[in-house]
């Protein structure tokens, strides 16, 4: 049956590059020593939701057995004091009775599914970039990894298919933000347990979760139409969303389903808030936070971590919170984000964090400072986008300085199109290096104008280039190109914003009072 406590079935690489097969105890004994560099049969969308169920499991687990558990014997013993040895089944043989994150059923089953990657939370109905319906004939972890995914991280797809408690609506997402120690995958989900254990109390103040309530909702019995009062869960609860059976024939595991009517936990009036250990909560809406297609970018990443003018829009999770130990760190972040009917791509961002900057982190003065370099490298991100566009409109105009300075729609338009994979490019190289940049200038504030002038030059490099492929007759494309080239440094230079009243330092004039010469200049 494939149990996870007594069967090694479980693919996973040591860190000494070794590929073993462990159980769920023998895996929580090789993470307490941070010995695992990863699993086989984990995929990438698939890391948040196996890292969050570990260290659910592993909290609920030490905290009912009153310390942590280091060895495999310890772990196996905690886990079965949660529920009974079939609950831990990863084929359960009957219905009535618990399997792994299956809840005992009664009745029908409307579908039969031979692929495991079928059961997962992907979307890919038009079987694009990830293809459907592959792992056929699948390795039990595989069946393993795409239950727990589809158990703690689905959302609404259509009548009868409800999604987890750990999302504000049926189309938002679970997100995972939170510090990962040095070290590996064991060290995080170590640190992530002992700080679900150390908030404990204080969250059952926050959510009205109840000390004694249900822990493992598969242990339940679900016929479809009954909901569980959000008050009777107990802080860390694993959700389960689906009606779902594993079941094994010749031709190996499959799963079958049936619809419900109603959602499993009922969470009218919350907005998916419960207390999520790695999840934000808007401030401002007082909801979860739901990403976007933007998934991480520079400006989503700040204004999820950092305050602005002293006040924070989100909530930080308690994955985030910082402890008097760290020195450097690093801030995973994971998603994938949902719409309806469609994916929207899975995000991952990792940002490391110095030791000046995380000696910061830990006091408000301190985060604010942080804050207003990240804000002031995002405004000139800003500013030099929209130089950019202004260089294409000097383009398009041709030089006509009336043409520039109020644009007619139909070559405001051509700019925007032109211009548009330009700064694309300049945003996607500056994201990428966005929290370096911020800490260097943290570090070394006296070289903020040579970052600058960087920063200004990779843009004119990009942009020039592009302007010998826009259509214009042969014989404007010279004049077409000087005036775009002077309008990129003019925007910068005479538009007011943070970069204009630095442009004299980062290109030191060659003649005294020549406002006329700002390409020379900038040249």
């Amino acid at each position: 049956m494939h149990n996870l406590i007594h069967d090694r079935f479980i693919r996973v690489v040591l860190t000494d590059g070794e590929a073993v097969r462990l159980s769920l105890p023998g895996i929580f004994e090789a993470l307490s020593s941070d010995k695992v560099d990863g699993f086989l049969a984990l995929r990438p969308h698939q890391r948040a939701s196996w890292h969050m169920l570990l260290a659910q499991l592993g909290a609920i687990a030490s905290y009912r057995s009153g310390s942590r558990p280091e060895t495999a014997e310890d772990w196996a013993a905690a886990l079965l004091a949660l529920a009974p040895d079939e609950a831990w089944d990863l084929v359960g043989e009957k219905d009535d009775a618990p399997a792994f994150l299956q809840p005992p059923m009664s009745g029908s089953y409307k579908d039969e599914i031979r692929a495991a990657d079928a059961i997962d939370v992907l979307v890919t109905s038009k079987n694009h970039s990830v293809k459907a319906g592959q792992a056929v004939n699948a390795e039990p972890d595989v069946w393993l990894f795409a239950l727990v995914s589809l158990q703690t991280m689905q959302g609404g797809l259509g009548v009868g298919n409800f999604g987890i408690s750990r999302m504000n609506s049926a189309y938002g997402s679970r997100p995972f933000i939170g510090v990962a120690p040095p070290g590996g995958f064991g060290a995080h989900v170590m640190r992530d347990i002992d700080l679900m254990l150390e908030a404990r109390a204080d969250l059952s103040d926050r959510t009205g979760l109840s000390e004694e309530g249900h822990e493992l909702l598969w242990t339940l019995p679900w016929d479809g139409t009954t909901q569980l009062r959000f008050e009777s869960l107990a802080p860390w609860y694993v959700d389960v969303c689906r009606r779902v059976r594993l079941r094994r024939d010749a031709r190996g595991i499959y799963a079958q389903r049936e619809n419900s009517t109603v959602a499993r936990v009922d969470m009218s009036g919350r907005n998916g808030i419960t207390g999520d250990h790695w999840a934000p909560i808007n401030l401002k809406e007082a909801k979860l936070y739901t990403a976007d297609a933007r998934g991480f970018s520079a400006s989503v990443a700040c204004a999820l971590l950092l305050p602005s003018g002293g006040e924070r829009r989100f909530a930080l999770p308690d994955a985030m919170r910082l402890l008097p130990s760290d020195r450097e760190m690093r801030v995973l972040m994971r998603v994938l984000v949902r719409g309806q009917g469609k994916t929207e791509g899975y995000h991952e961002r990792e940002i490391p964090f110095r030791r000046r900057t995380v000696s910061l982190f830990q006091t408000a003065e301190g985060t604010e400072r942080v804050a207003d370099l990240a804000r002031d490298h995002l405004t000139e991100l800003d500013e030099i986008g929209g130089a950019i566009r202004y260089g294409v409109i000097g383009f398009c105009a041709g030089g006509d300085r009336d043409l520039m300075r109020k644009p007619s729609k139909a070559v405001a338009r051509q700019a925007d199109t032109l211009a548009g994979p330009i700064r694309a490019a300049l945003l996607a190289e500056a994201d990428a290096h966005f929290f370096e940049r911020v800490q260097d200038r943290l570090e070394t504030p006296e070289d903020e104008i040579g970052q600058l002038r960087d920063l200004i030059g990779r843009a004119r490099d990009l942009l020039l280039p592009a302007m010998d492929t826009f259509p214009t007759p042969t014989s404007r494309r010279l004049r077409s190109r000087v005036a775009g080239e002077r309008a990129f440094y003019a925007a910068l230079r005479f538009k007011k914003g943070r970069i204009s009243p630095l442009y004299d330092q980062i290109f030191p004039r060659k003649k005294e009072n020549d406002d006329e010469t700002v390409l020379e200049t900038a040249s």
